[in-house]
């Protein structure tokens, strides 16, 4: 790469080790699934759930907003009945961040994606930062510089989206 590129790792969206503030970030994410047969309407998922992603119908099942929902696994994990399950355990990944004099928070490009599919995004972002960086611009800079839109569409080929 054309200059420093720091990866952090964090296993879930608590974000110990600060994946917002380096260049690449990776997040441990899940994704839950209802089984709604084996739900007893107990509503402990609405109280626990740190996105404020999961309401309760009028019969007191759950029902989970994914645009909000922020993957960290923890309905799976609380839900007495064993009813909230992990549909798909991945990693979300983001980039842009650093800290340092003008720090900044990356950005989250994708969602649970598969280790396969985390390792063909790191590829292709090393690959854009070769190709675009001007001198010893960060991968955030040049996000900036060619939009992130842009920077999506060459690093995301071949990747389902989340």
């Amino acid at each position: 790469t054309p200059t420093k590129f720091k990866i952090a790792l964090a296993g879930c969206p608590n974000s110990c080790s600060n994946p917002y503030i380096n260049d690449f970030g990776i997040i441990g994410s899940e994704t839950p699934r209802l089984i709604e047969d084996s739900c007893i309407r107990c509503g402990s998922c609405e109280r626990l759930c740190r996105g404020d992603a999961i309401t309760t119908r009028e019969d007191g099942l759950p029902v989970i907003d994914f645009d909000k929902c922020i993957h960290c696994g923890w309905c799976v994990t609380n839900c007495p009945s064993g009813a909230m399950v992990a549909d798909k355990c991945g990693f979300s990944i983001t980039v842009g961040g650093k800290s340092g004099r003008i720090p900044a928070l990356s950005l989250k490009i994708v969602g649970n994606v598969t280790e396969e599919e985390l390792f063909k995004v790191l590829d292709n972002t090393f690959k854009y930062f070769d190709t675009f960086a001007e001198g010893r611009e960060r991968i955030g800079k040049i996000i900036a510089r060619m939009g992130l839109d842009h920077f999506k569409s060459e690093v995301l080929k071949d990747i389902k989206v989340q």
